[in-house]
Order: C-alpha cells, then sequence, then structure tokens
C-alpha cells in the first residue's frame, strides 16, 4: 500500500516547475525579454526558464537564503521569511529598479510563488522597517490567515499591491505558483503586479482587530493616496496549484486501492480545532465506514493558523498532528502527516511530520506529554525527540500545506 511520505512527495512533484512552467512560456518579444521574480520556487522557476530559453534574456529574482541552485543569466538575491529583514527590503529596491529599466518595446516575465511576501518586503518611504517586521510577528502570532496577513502587506509595501508592476513600462505576465486558498492572484506573494482590493480603511479595521498599534507615519501613509494606488495589469497566468497536487495524490491512492476523501485545499481555521473536525471524520470512517470506506484517506490542503501562547519551536502543521493525536488517543488503524509542500513549517527548516497509534504512548514514555507540547506550541521539538519528523530541505516548490489522515 501507498505510503503517507510517498503521497506527499507526488504532491511536491505535482507543482515542479520543470512540469509545469515550460508550456507558459511567450515568444520572443521587439525588445528585450527581462525575467523578474520572487518566492520559494523563484530560483528553480528562473532555472527552468534558462532550460528552455530560445531567445536572449537577462534578469533578477529574490528567493530564501538556503537556495543552492545555479543560475547562468538571472541574478539570484536572498531575502529573509517569514519575518522580513533589511536583505528583504534591498532585494525589493532591486526588483523595482530593475522593472523601471524595462521600456515599452521590452518583454517582461514574473515568476511568483507564495514567499514573496516576506522575501521583497520594502516598506514605504517614511515607514520603518522595525515597525512592519512587528506587525508580522504580531499578526503571526495571534493566529492571522494568510489572506488577513497579505492584505495588511499589500498596502504597507513599495512593491505589493501592484506597485512593481505600476513602475515598468514593459508589458508584464505573471507566471504563478498558488500557495492561497482559492488561488486569489492579489494574496499569491500580496500580488506585486496585481491590482489591491483592500482598502486602507479595511487594513486599518485589521489592525485594530488584532490589537496592533501603529506609528503617526504609517497612519498618515494609509490616509494618503500612495496606499491603494491604481494598476493595469498585465495577464496572470497559474501554473500550479494546490488542487493540482491534491489531485496528483487522489489518483496515486486510488490506484493503490484506497478509498479517497478529497476534502480540497480550502481548509482554514485555528490548528488545533482543525484537528478536531479532520479527527472525528477519520473515527467516524474507522467506525461505520462512512463517508468513504476503509481502507481510505483522507486528503486536504489550505493553511491552518495557530495563536501562539508558549515559547517552542513550532509550526501549524506540527501543531495540528499533536492536536491529532490527542483527538485520535492511540486508536489503531490511523496515522497522518501534515507538512508544508515547500519544506519549513513556521520559520524552521522542517517540513511537518507523522503520526500513528503508538506516538502518544510514546511521547509519554520520554516525559514529554502531548498537552504541555501543544500548550507550548513546542512541536518540532516534540517530534524531533519521537524521531517522527519529515525533513525534506527546500522543495523548490510551494502549493500550501498537505495533510492525510490514513484509516486502515
Amino acid at each position: 500500500m501507498v505510503t503517507l511520505k510517498t503521497l506527499f512527495a507526488c504532491a511536491v512533484d505535482a507543482a515542479d516547475p520543470a512540469l509545469r512552467l515550460p508550456s507558459y512560456l511567450p515568444h520572443q518579444p521587439t525588445g528585450r525579454t527581462i525575467v523578474l521574480g520572487a518566492g520559494k520556487a523563484a530560483a528553480r522557476m528562473a532555472q527552468v526558464f534558462e532550460q528552455n530559453a530560445s531567445h536572449p534574456y537577462s534578469g533578477l529574482v529574490v528567493g530564501p537564503a538556503d537556495e543552492s541552485i545555479e543560475l547562468n543569466h538571472i541574478e539570484y538575491l536572498a531575502g529573509s521569511h517569514p519575518i522580513p529583514s533589511q536583505d528583504s527590503v534591498a532585494a525589493g529596491q532591486a526588483l523595482l529598479e530593475r522593472a523601471a529599466q524595462a521600456s515599452p518595446q521590452d518583454q517582461v516575465i514574473f515568476l511568483l510563488s507564495g514567499g514573496a511576501s516576506a522575501l521583497i518586503a520594502t516598506p514605504p518611504d517614511g515607514i520603518e522597517l522595525s515597525e512592519l517586521q512587528e506587525i508580522t510577528r504580531l499578526m503571526l502570532n495571534g493566529g492571522a490567515n494568510i489572506a488577513q496577513l497579505n492584505a495588511v502587506r499589500r498596502c504597507i509595501s513599495a512593491v505589493a499591491g501592484g506597485r512593481l508592476a505600476a513602475v515598468c513600462a514593459a508589458p508584464v505576465l505573471t507566471l504563478a505558483i498558488s500557495d492561497v486558498t482559492g488561488d486569489v492572484p492579489c494574496d499569491i506573494g500580496s500580488g506585486p503586479t496585481c491590482q489591491n482590493p483592500t482598502t486602507p480603511a479595511q487594513v486599518i479595521a485589521l489592525l485594530n482587530q488584532f490589537e496592533i498599534p501603529i506609528s503617526n507615519a504609517l497612519a498618515e501613509f494609509l490616509s494618503s493616496p500612495q496606499a491603494h494606488p491604481t494598476i493595469t495589469p498585465g495577464p496572470f497566468e497559474l501554473i500550479a496549484t494546490p488542487q493540482q497536487s491534491l489531485a496528483a495524490a487522489q489518483q496515486m491512492a486510488e490506484q493503490s486501492g484506497l478509498n479517497v476523501l478529497n476534502l480540497g485545499g480550502f481548509i482554514e481555521g485555528d490548528a488545533n480545532e482543525t484537528a478536531k473536525v479532520l479527527g472525528g471524520i477519520a473515527q467516524q470512517i474507522a467506525a461505520y465506514d462512512s463517508p468513504v470506506a476503509k481502507p481510505a484517506v483522507i486528503l486536504s490542503g489550505g493553511e491552518t493558523s495557530v495563536r501562539v501562547t508558549g515559547n517552542g519551536q513550532g509550526g501549524r502543521n506540527v501543531q495540528f498532528l499533536m492536536s491529532l493525536a490527542k483527538v485520535l488517543a492511540s486508536q489503531s488503524g490511523i496515522s497522518a502527516l501534515a507538512c508544508d509542500t515547500d519544506g519549513v513549517d513556521g520559520a524552521l527548516p522542517i517540513a511537518g511530520a507523522v503520526i500513528d497509534s503508538t506516538t502518544l504512548h510514546r511521547a509519554q514514555a520520554m516525559g514529554y506529554p502531548v498537552d504541555l507540547a501543544i500548550a507550548n506550541n513546542d512541536g518540532h521539538r516534540w517530534f524531533e525527540q519521537l524521531g517522527d519528523q519529515v525533513v525534506t530541505g527546500p522543495t523548490q516548490t510551494n502549493v500550501n500545506d498537505f495533510r492525510a489522515i490514513l484509516i486502515q
């Protein structure tokens, strides 16, 4: 029978830029081809572009600092994620400068993937990076979902919310790998080439919701026209999505004889509460062969959130799994995996983990019960001690989270 890790690998492979990108590449323009990009898959996308390019080009892409892919004619800069740094600011400014150099006869291809929001986060003039960092940290730790976080980041930016496209005289073709629920273009990397639908008033309401104070400079910016520019966006193509990856995993599972309940990529909400719901569905299948019969696998994507109350090392996927283990209470015949398809759950280079019916007993024996680990948001350390982490390294793609619960 297929394993949970094999299903995860299948989902990641289905979003490989080498598979998804070549058919979307345009023909040679009258002028130059300029390749720009940002995100956790940017280097791999640029590499695939270089392997398939049939005419001269130049460019610049921005990705994580741990990227090891070599490029020939496209420059690579590193930003920071999930909290932006001065490197992110420098990278964002460099992209703006390259975009501004394009003429109307040129073709700009923007390679976009998740993670770009932080990797090229560049505050507007007069706004301190430290304030943007604090807003990001407070929203992440406060349980904000990605749509809420990106709504704020789109407005408080010199690059996002269409501002990169606004400085570019050439047409911009965006080729994107989606890591967001519903594949909303302006949410992917906070939409550097998309019109921003969020108003400054909505941003202020979100900041108030999360009880985040703002400086006078930021308040003044949000009341100015610069907070909501109008642009004319170019074509935007989704080359890989979470739904495509879930469908690939479903096909593999069905070919191995499993019945599949594919809940899709719209699963959001608190990680602990999501575990209660998905755990209940797994128990229903185990007890009553409904809504699908055993052997079965429950697949889901999307992005849960975590309200951080402890000081441990964790991420949303391992938080979900600890709570799921508690819900299942060592029930035999049920195992699960939850991982981020970019290979990084939270801020550590660990994709996620796996659980089975022995997980709670082993945790108790090692002296670190699950309730304590959940309260301390310490999933990475907990699973490291159990030996159940999933470590992939950078996957060079990013189609959100992947969860699979196997009922034998």
